[in-house]
């Protein structure tokens, strides 16, 4: 698999993994509210009932007020946690209510020592529950963050890498050269070179460098220099890409035939064998038999 694709996977992971986390704490706020609504609801419906009975004389006055008092006071301490929570809808706040609930029930029970040694041990196990989340985040942010560097790198150290590994060495593309005009040209003449290579690899190649070299000492140039090279930015599966190259032989060039070598790399892997390609040089060839020059 290519590293930007790791790299892009590993992000979607994280970004998921936050989504999740949003989306988690978002139901349990959510919840919370729900379940203070149908509290609040509750209280109001037992403040109707006990005026009711005190209204058909089941309850006498002093207990109707005080149970309504009662009840009063919890209705609206819990309408101050549904404000609480739409006014800053936070797991803070939310934490803040129920570390307060459990004291409250501490306190109204008997064994108080003993409620409020399980009050902290519930506030203990959220807390680490909350730091253990928040470290699972940073961990996992770190991670992103390193396997992006490393990918990175090592892109930068293989500039031929494909899709899903480093280039093999040797690998064998079909690499060719010709040269025109075809009957050669003269001392102080021209001719074209032609360089074809083909991707017959599994992956795309990225960085191809195709190089070429005249003879040395031979009078003969190629793009103003005995050798000249070229890059292919991405040589895709099954591609095939032509270059061309323009040679000079100078007129002191004696007769002969002359080997052009044709070279292809990505990196410091080799592409394919070397092509050869003979150009005649002969005093009095024609000037192109071969038709123009591009």
């Amino acid at each position: 698999m290519e590293p930007i694709v790791l790299i892009i996977a590993a992000i979607a992971f994280f970004l998921l993994f936050l989504m999740l986390t949003a989306w988690s704490q978002k139901h349990r706020l959510e919840k919370a509210l729900t379940d203070l609504e149908s509290e609040r609801l509750s209280l109001m419906k037992s403040i109707q009932h006990i005026k009711l009975c005190f209204y058909q004389r089941k309850l006498g006055e002093k207990e109707a007020q005080d149970k309504i008092f009662e009840l009063e006071e919890t209705l609206k301490n819990t309408e101050e946690r549904i404000l609480q929570i739409k006014e800053k809808p936070l797991m803070r706040t939310l934490d803040k209510q129920e570390e307060e609930k459990l004291k409250e029930i501490a306190a109204s029970q008997p064994d108080g020592e003993i409620k409020q040694e399980l009050v902290a041990v519930v506030q203990d196990e959220k807390k680490m529950a909350s730091n253990m989340s928040a470290k699972a985040i940073v961990i996992l942010f770190v991670a992103v963050l390193v396997a992006i560097i490393i990918a990175m790198a090592f892109i930068g150290k293989n500039p031929g890498l494909g899709g899903s590994g480093p280039i093999p060495e040797n690998i064998d593309l079909p690499v060719s050269a010709r040269i025109a005009p075809v009957g050669g040209t003269y001392p102080g003449g021209s001719a074209g070179l032609w360089v074809d290579i083909e991707n017959t690899w599994t992956e795309d190649i990225k960085e191809v460098i195709v190089i070429v070299a005249a003879p040395e000492s031979s009078g003969i140039t190629i793009d103003g220099s005995e050798t000249s090279a070229k890059v292919i930015p991405m040589l895709e599966k099954g591609g095939l890409r032509e270059l061309f190259f323009y040679i000079t032989v100078n007129k002191t060039t004696e007769d002969g035939q002359y080997a052009i070598t044709a070279n292809a790399a990505a990196g410091e892997v080799q592409l394919g064998k070397e092509a050869r390609t003979i150009i005649e040089v002969r005093t009095g060839a024609p000037t192109n038999p071969g038709g123009p020059l591009p």
